[in-house]
């Protein structure tokens, strides 16, 4: 499996976000991944939206035999990009390590994180299961 390096900045708070949700950066990211992953289904993009700042960026980068690709996103290109794919498709991301920078209230989550297609699996499984 490729490494896959997620860069994220979420603000730590907002009026209109769930309360639990901007407590703590470890509260907002284990927000973006209840989100994020499940059963092939509708997500909730609202919640996911109200975890970034204005002007925010998500940037995956996979490592490819050319060198590192990044894929510079906002949310609502995230939203764009994967929302279909969610709809058809179970999707599960969890952390496997994380290092954040924090400059004020504004966080920088870089994050090695593991995608499977099974809730607690460690890599993609078949479809009927």
């Amino acid at each position: 499996m490729k490494p896959i390096i997620l860069v994220v900045a979420l603000t730590l708070s907002s009026p209109v976000m769930r309360a639990a949700d901007g407590d703590s950066v470890d509260t907002m990211v284990r927000a973006l991944y209840h989100v994020i992953s499940g059963p092939a289904g509708t997500r909730d993009w609202a919640r996911f939206r109200l975890l970034f700042a204005d002007g925010a960026r998500m940037i995956p980068v996979r490592i490819t035999p050319d060198g590192p690709t990044p894929a510079v996103m906002t949310a609502e290109d995230y939203v764009t990009r994967a929302g279909g794919n969610f709809e058809k498709n179970a999707f599960y991301e969890s952390e496997v390590a994380r290092r954040v920078e924090t400059f004020g209230s504004i966080a920088h989550v870089f994050q090695h994180v593991r995608v499977a297609a099974c809730a607690g699996r460690k890599a993609f499984c078949a479809r009927d299961q």
